[in-house]
Protein backbone atom coordinates (compact mmCIF):
# COMPACT_ATOMS: atom_id res chain seq x y z
CA UNK A 1 0.00 0.00 0.00
CA UNK A 2 1.24 3.27 -0.63
CA UNK A 3 1.21 6.14 2.04
CA UNK A 4 0.44 9.37 1.15
CA UNK A 5 0.53 12.55 2.94
CA UNK A 6 -3.36 13.82 4.10
CA UNK A 7 -2.61 17.42 3.12
CA UNK A 8 -0.96 17.44 -0.24
CA UNK A 9 -3.64 14.66 -0.93
CA UNK A 10 -6.73 17.55 0.60
CA UNK A 11 -4.84 20.05 -1.38
CA UNK A 12 -5.09 18.04 -4.72
CA UNK A 13 -8.96 17.31 -4.21
CA UNK A 14 -9.83 20.99 -3.61
CA UNK A 15 -7.47 22.09 -6.52
CA UNK A 16 -9.61 19.38 -8.55
CA UNK A 17 -12.68 20.63 -7.23
CA UNK A 18 -12.15 24.45 -8.81
CA UNK A 19 -11.17 22.97 -11.09
CA UNK A 20 -13.89 21.06 -12.08
CA UNK A 21 -16.51 24.36 -11.01
CA UNK A 22 -15.50 25.96 -13.63
CA UNK A 23 -16.17 23.60 -16.37
CA UNK A 24 -19.44 24.08 -14.85
CA UNK A 25 -19.97 27.86 -15.68
CA UNK A 26 -19.52 26.32 -19.35
CA UNK A 27 -21.71 23.90 -19.39
CA UNK A 28 -24.57 26.24 -17.94
CA UNK A 29 -23.56 28.80 -20.71
CA UNK A 30 -24.64 26.14 -23.53
CA UNK A 31 -27.13 24.97 -22.03
CA UNK A 32 -25.64 21.71 -20.89
CA UNK A 33 -27.87 20.97 -18.16
CA UNK A 34 -27.24 17.52 -17.35
CA UNK A 35 -23.33 17.78 -17.91
CA UNK A 36 -23.81 20.55 -15.43
CA UNK A 37 -25.40 19.07 -12.71
CA UNK A 38 -23.14 16.33 -12.98
CA UNK A 39 -19.94 18.23 -13.07
CA UNK A 40 -21.47 19.85 -10.04
CA UNK A 41 -21.94 16.85 -7.79
CA UNK A 42 -18.35 16.00 -8.80
CA UNK A 43 -17.25 19.28 -7.29
CA UNK A 44 -19.09 18.17 -4.11
CA UNK A 45 -17.60 14.60 -4.37
CA UNK A 46 -14.16 16.59 -4.66
CA UNK A 47 -14.63 18.78 -1.55
CA UNK A 48 -16.20 16.53 0.78
CA UNK A 49 -13.32 14.06 0.10
CA UNK A 50 -10.71 16.46 0.92
CA UNK A 51 -12.59 17.25 3.99
CA UNK A 52 -12.50 13.74 5.33
CA UNK A 53 -9.19 13.42 4.49
CA UNK A 54 -8.37 16.75 6.34
CA UNK A 55 -10.13 16.81 9.23
CA UNK A 56 -10.97 12.93 10.00
CA UNK A 57 -8.89 10.13 8.59
CA UNK A 58 -5.92 12.47 8.68
CA UNK A 59 -4.73 10.62 11.70
CA UNK A 60 -5.83 6.83 10.93
CA UNK A 61 -3.73 4.18 9.12
CA UNK A 62 -5.97 3.40 5.44
CA UNK A 63 -5.54 -0.36 6.89
CA UNK A 64 -6.73 0.01 10.18
CA UNK A 65 -9.92 1.39 7.64
CA UNK A 66 -9.90 -1.68 6.21
CA UNK A 67 -10.17 -3.71 9.25
CA UNK A 68 -12.81 -1.59 10.75
CA UNK A 69 -15.10 -2.31 6.93
CA UNK A 70 -14.67 -5.41 7.17
CA UNK A 71 -15.62 -6.11 10.79
CA UNK A 72 -18.56 -3.91 9.99
CA UNK A 73 -19.65 -6.18 7.00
Amino acid sequence: MTEYNAEEYSNYRIQKAKDTIQEVEQHIQNEFWNTAINRMYYTCYYAVSALLVKKVLKHRVIKGFGNYLEKSL
